[in-house]
């Protein structure tokens, strides 16, 4: 027998509707007399009879009517979810709001604090989504990604261009967890160097990439990712700038004088030697796949550039 058709759940519904209807005009938030979990179980019970439509808007009553009860948590969750499947995220974040607004200490609170951050990340507000993560950090400090959460913040603030914020929760990363993470210490820096940079602060700027490059040995084993290729990002910076001195030389043109033309000859020779090894030795030094094969192309393109 199918739900719809199923007996028991029609007088299981007519029951609550009775109820609804007896009761409703004495009761309040504060004072529910039961008729909460009344309304609570009409919609459920239209659900278990398959009609989606007025489930739905018997769970939206229970939450405008009575978001203090103790069925709201559970509702204003389930009815986030079903609007974040259908991509109202609008609708999705509101309901996630409305459980942390009413019942902040509720154990789905952090979850829906999380997701009201990412929501909004999707929606394109990432002001709002900033402002999220910062308070998804300052509540659940203890949690093991409450340090991902703060910098996201600053990612966002990023995003939305709004540089002071940024760098002010940045610099909070950096006093909070900056020893502890030597990958993301070294994108923070990296970061702060570059809105110095855009502000013409350039020796400041340098002072943070320097502090970068000295660091490399101390933090080398514990940066991932970012950390890596950043480093090396920087380390190739004067490889580079070596390369495209060595490949401006010309020889001299003058045949008068073949002792300056042979004296050239083995100094190209030996800058091709130098060039070969600092590429060898970046290899060694930087395990990022990307500037390993950018260091390994210039060494053959050396050798291309020595017979020039």
């Amino acid at each position: 027998v199918a739900l719809a058709e199923d007996p028991l759940h029609r007088e299981a519904l007519l029951s609550f509707l009775d109820y609804y209807d007896k009761y409703s005009p004495n009761v309040t938030d504060e004072d529910p007399q039961n008729l909460d979990l009344a309304v609570y179980n009409v919609a459920q019970s239209y659900s278990k009879l398959g009609k989606t439509t007025e489930s739905n808007i018997w769970y939206e009553k229970m939450l405008a009517d009575f978001p203090h009860s103790p069925q709201a948590p559970a509702t204003f969750w389930r009815m986030a979810s079903n609007f974040e499947r259908v991509l109202e995220l609008n609708k999705a974040v509101q309901y996630y709001e409305d459980l942390i607004t009413y019942h902040p200490d509720h154990d789905d609170a952090m979850n829906a604090l999380y997701n009201t951050a990412f929501l909004r990340v999707g929606l394109g507000q990432f002001e709002k989504a900033a402002d999220t993560y910062e308070k998804y950090h300052d509540a659940y400090t203890d949690q093991d990604d409450a340090k991902v959460m703060l910098f996201r913040a600053a990612e966002m603030w990023e995003a939305s261009e709004n540089r002071r914020q940024a760098k002010r929760i940045y610099e909070r990363w950096l006093d909070l967890y900056g020893a502890d993470d030597a990958d993301r210490w070294v994108e923070t820096q990296f970061k702060h160097a570059g809105f110095l940079r855009d502000e013409g602060k350039t020796r400041q700027a340098d002072a943070k990439l320097a502090a970068i490059s000295e660091s490399y040995g101390a933090v080398k084993a514990d940066l991932g990712g970012i950390g890596l290729k950043i480093s090396a990002s920087l380390a190739f910076e004067p490889l580079l700038a070596e390369f495209q001195a060595y490949e401006a030389f010309q020889f001299p043109t003058d045949v008068n004088k073949p002792e300056e033309l042979l004296a050239a000859v083995e100094r190209k020779l030996q800058w091709n030697n130098e060039i070969k090894t600092a590429m060898d030795q970046f290899v060694l030094d930087y395990g990022d796949f990307e500037w390993q094969t950018a260091a390994l192309y210039y060494k053959a393109l050396s050798y291309k550039r020595h017979g020039d």
